[in-house]
């Protein structure tokens, strides 16, 4: 961004008549004036200014002839008229300004939000709002300039989470706000984490805990780390064990596993004495920890013990017994398997219904290519899995 201070601005009524853009400016020069070129090489702002500046956010760029500053819009116009003599662009809308030491706010089009009075302004992140700074103090304003936190922290800051709170800091202790100014937590020694809905991580006396909306415990301060896994569920780690939390049923509903991997909310794949097995969201077990891998497709498990396969379903309940070199995932109830590079078929809920005698398998629809040495069977098959010729 250039710095302007050292140039005295009075604005005049400028109005340049030049193509609106549909693609971003570039600034060119041609016999020592500056302009804009399309992406193209065309000129669309011809060379009369002093200086220009890149397009700072897409939408405005600064301008410079004869001591004077102006944005310049993409229609092709400045935009304001004021006399300031510097501006820093926020966002589209919203600009800092200052006349001299003190900065206020503004609209692009040169509407005086906050008068000026304040150290500086900046951008608060996503939050749409804007830090407004006075010594070492801060608070936040809105995009209309009206205060939604008074200038009276030592910090602010964005907390992860569903609700994107604001924790600000003031003689060494931490409140929670909403983005609205609303206060979510009162002063509290312990910093801040993570903000869901009445789901609050806090750190202290460099231990993790949670607390609801009413500051009742949910996770007891004993943890060295958490980490978010997904769909509602947490993994909460100290030097002696681990536990997986539950955010929909605020309690802890397993421990000491050696991994957690959460496929959807309803089923979780845990790791334990290095075998894998599943559970559900209340941490009770679909599928015990005996296999070597556990794959799954969403609906289907696939369970790898002594380097053959099986095949469960959601439920846990198994399908294909683990005895075969390779088990796919069902087709329309149908299940190709195959041993010694031979190939069988199972139906789901019946079992198996073509023998592991054939080099390769085809399946279209409920027909099946079965076929070897000797030739090629067609087998076709019903609704209930039975072979129909």
């Amino acid at each position: 961004m250039l710095n302007c201070s050292k140039y005295f601005v009075q604005f005049v009524s400028w109005f340049l008549t030049f193509e609106a853009l549909s693609q971003d400016l570039l600034p060119a020069r041609k016999n020592k004036l500056w302009g804009y070129i399309d992406t193209s090489g065309n000129w669309v702002v011809q060379p009369i200014f002093d200086l220009v500046s890149p397009l700072e956010n897409k939408e405005f760029a600064k301008v410079f002839a004869q001591g004077q500053i102006g944005l310049v819009s993409k229609s092709g116009q400045i935009v304001f008229k004021k006399e300031f003599q510097k501006v820093v662009l926020l966002n589209d809308s919203v600009l800092a300004f200052t006349n001299g030491h003190a900065w206020g706010l503004a609209t692009i089009d040169g509407q005086v939000l906050v008068e000026e009075g304040f150290d500086y302004f900046y951008n608060f992140g996503k939050t749409g709002l804007i830090v407004v700074q006075k010594g070492k103090l801060y608070g936040l304003c809105n995009q209309q300039g009206q205060m939604v936190l008074p200038t009276m922290f030592e910090y602010v800051t964005v907390v992860n989470g569903d609700l994107e709170a604001i924790s600000a800091q003031r003689d060494g202790q931490y409140e929670l706000y909403a983005r609205s100014g609303e206060l979510l937590l009162p002063k509290r020694e312990g910093q801040i984490m993570e903000a869901d809905t009445n789901f609050f991580v806090i750190k202290e006396d460099k231990l993790l805990g949670a607390i609801d909306s009413s500051e009742n415990n949910l996770v007891p301060f004993r943890y060295t780390s958490f980490r978010n896994l997904g769909f509602g569920f947490s993994l909460w780690e100290s030097k002696s064990n681990n536990h997986l939390f539950s955010k929909n049923l605020y309690k802890m509903i397993y421990q000491d596993a050696q991994e957690y991997f959460v496929y959807n909310p309803t089923r979780i794949r845990i790791k334990k004495d290095e075998k894998y097995g599943v559970i559900s969201q209340e941490g009770e077990p679909i599928v015990l920890p005996n296999y070597q891998s556990i794959g799954t497709n969403g609906i289907y498990y696939k369970l790898l013990s002594d380097g053959l396969t099986g095949l469960s379903n959601a439920d846990g309940e198994i399908l294909v017994p683990i005895a075969y070199d390779y088990v796919a995932y069902p087709q329309d109830s149908l299940i190709p398997v195959s041993i010694q590079k031979k190939w069988g078929l199972y139906f789901e809920n019946v079992g198996i219904i073509v023998d592991t005698l054939y080099d390769r398998l085809n399946l279209i629809e409920r027909q099946v290519k079965a076929g070897n040495k000797s030739g090629v069977a067609i087998i076709d098959i019903g609704t209930n899995g039975r072979i129909i010729s």
